[in-house]
């Protein structure tokens, strides 16, 4: 790919990428790629909505069409591994070759990045309750796991240190420390410790934890005078509409079985989730019970760096895309704090101008004394 003289690197991908190269190579600092990014003609937005590996190189294989040097993509990070499951007690083996551009290698518990590796091809057993259906040889116990077939010249890796597990649920945990500090300082009205649980609207109306907590909260061994539930909801849980998660309106629905207050409030109105939130601390300050705060918002990318949410709510994303965030909520939410503020002077005028009757006198007469009245 040939580059001019007066070429820039944020205009230029050629060159761009001869500068990326070269500082990786001579850098002793970490290499941004925002020259490069600038070079596609995305701007910061941009960048931050394509934000994976896999984009930016499908990216660079699109703008090296047609040049000298397409395919090179390919031949420098392309890598070929096969993923099998092999039956233990029948003749029976599936297998399937994929191509990789990077890795996505677990460092938790492992001393060095070859420990990152052995974890990544580990032989799992599917047993039990989770068997592999082998087409004719029906439900078997098997070996699944995953072999390199070759590696690219430069490999790009990422480790991941920390996972989520659904199994292990913070809400008990929650409870259990407010409650500790409340007994440790003699915290007999509940007044000095509350706990703070933030919950999906899936999770808010799908795990039996919710449940079981919510109807705890009450008891007199069990209360720590009252928890607030903040349910960020942005409709679509993991990947599934409403009408297919759960059979009540509202997500929050399983906290009416408590006489407790559920608020409900838009998300993109910084003030109403404010005061709300205010209202939510006040009431559990004053009645020692429950309450849960529904912020109503959307999400605007997916649920992890693979989940793509215009192909599973696409007629929802066709709005969102569209919506105003960043900056640009900030300068919503400064036009109607002056929009207020003009209407409050504009009623001040009218409230000043209802005194009077007619025209304004241009000045008070001065009394004297002796004058006669």
């Amino acid at each position: 790919m040939p580059t001019m003289e007066n070429d820039m690197p944020s205009a230029s991908i050629p060159l761009a990428l001869q500068s990326l190269f070269y500082k990786l190579q001579y850098s002793d600092n970490s290499v941004a790629t925002k020259e490069l990014t600038k070079s596609f003609g995305w701007d910061s937005y941009d960048s931050f909505m394509q934000h994976d590996v896999q984009e930016l190189n499908r990216v660079l294989c699109e703008k090296m069409k047609g040049t000298a040097v397409e395919g090179t993509i390919q031949e420098l990070l392309e890598g070929h591994s096969m993923n099998y499951i092999e039956c233990i007690n029948v003749d029976y083996k599936s297998t399937r070759e994929e191509s990789f551009y990077d890795l996505l290698l677990d460092g938790k518990g492992c001393s060095d990045v070859y420990a990152s590796f052995d974890k990544y091809v580990e032989v799992e057993c599917l047993d039990s309750d989770n068997k592999y259906r082998a087409e004719q040889h029906g439900l078997q116990d098997a070996k699944k796991g995953a072999l390199f077939i070759n590696s690219p010249p430069f490999l790009q890796l990422h480790l991941k240190r920390f996972e989520y597990d659904s199994t292990r649920q913070s809400i008990p945990v929650v409870i259990a420390k407010t409650t500790a500090k409340q007994h440790y300082t003699n915290n007999v009205d509940s007044t000095k410790s509350m706990g703070i649980l933030l919950h999906g609207e899936g999770s808010f109306a799908g795990q039996g934890v919710v449940y079981e907590t919510l109807h705890l909260s009450a008891l007199p061994n069990y209360t720590t005078g009252g928890t607030i539930h903040i349910v960020v909801n942005n409709q679509v849980a993991f990947t599934t509409d409403p009408t297919a998660g759960r059979s009540s309106q509202y997500c929050t629905d399983v906290a009416k079985a408590l006489n407790i207050p559920i608020f409900h409030v838009n998300g993109d109105d910084a003030e109403a989730v404010a005061h709300v939130c205010e209202l939510a601390a006040e009431w559990r300050q004053k009645f020692h019970a429950d309450v849960v705060v529904d912020i109503v918002c959307y999400r605007r990318f997916g649920h992890n760096e693979i989940d793509e949410p215009s192909f599973s709510q696409p007629k929802m994303y066709e709005k969102f895309i569209y919506l105003p965030t960043g900056i640009r909520d900030l300068l919503i939410f400064h036009t109607k704090a002056l929009i207020s503020l003009l209407f409050y002077s504009l009623a001040i005028d009218h409230q000043k101008s209802s005194f009077f009757i007619g025209d304004l006198p241009k000045q008070t007469p001065k009394f004297r004394p002796g004058d006669k009245r």
